[in-house]
């Protein structure tokens, strides 16, 4: 079965092309929040997780179908960190210490290099949150990455990719 798409994990629930595929739609279904991860135990969490479904090209999934990531231990792990991202985040203006934000993320189950630079950069690049002005520099560690992913080593092998999109960094 292939990777469930970026839409599926953004897709807006009231569009009817994402109708039950969403994966924030079947975490609010479940009434599953970060809070409410922190207060349950792991067995009533991971219960709760492989009860929700989302669908995929027509056919109703489980998360938990590929057994690839314990969701509801990554779940969980992302709750209790979310504070302390939120400081390092806070921080980094004064700190500038982008590895210890990206070797928070990594101890996350289930996150690995590719997930926490995808958050580091859609965080602090995209959305300006902790240090707006950081140097695209000093993000180069973190977005390498991102060259364990599929689409982006397929990239990194095309000789024109660095002309067409302005050169390297």
């Amino acid at each position: 079965m292939r990777p469930i798409s970026f839409k599926q994990i953004w897709g807006p629930p009231d569009h009817t092309e994402f109708q039950g595929n969403c994966v924030r739609e079947a975490l609010d279904h479940g009434g599953i929040t970060l809070d409410r991860v922190l207060s349950v135990s792991y067995e009533d969490l991971a219960q709760k997780l492989k009860s929700l479904t989302i669908n995929v090209r027509g056919c109703r999934i489980n998360l938990y179908e590929t057994d690839l990531v314990d969701h509801a231990r990554g779940l969980r792990e992302l709750a209790r960190r979310t504070h302390t991202v939120s400081v390092l985040l806070g921080d980094l203006e004064i700190t500038r210490d982008v590895g210890r934000l990206r070797d928070t993320l990594d101890e996350i189950h289930g996150f690995g290099e590719a997930l926490s630079a995808k958050s580091i950069l859609f965080l602090v690049r995209c959305f300006g949150i902790g240090y707006q002005d950081l140097p695209p520099r000093e993000l180069l560690p973190i977005a390498n990455g991102l060259t364990g992913e599929y689409w982006v080593g397929k990239a990194l092998e095309t000789p024109t990719m660095g002309s067409e999109c302005g050169g390297p960094l």
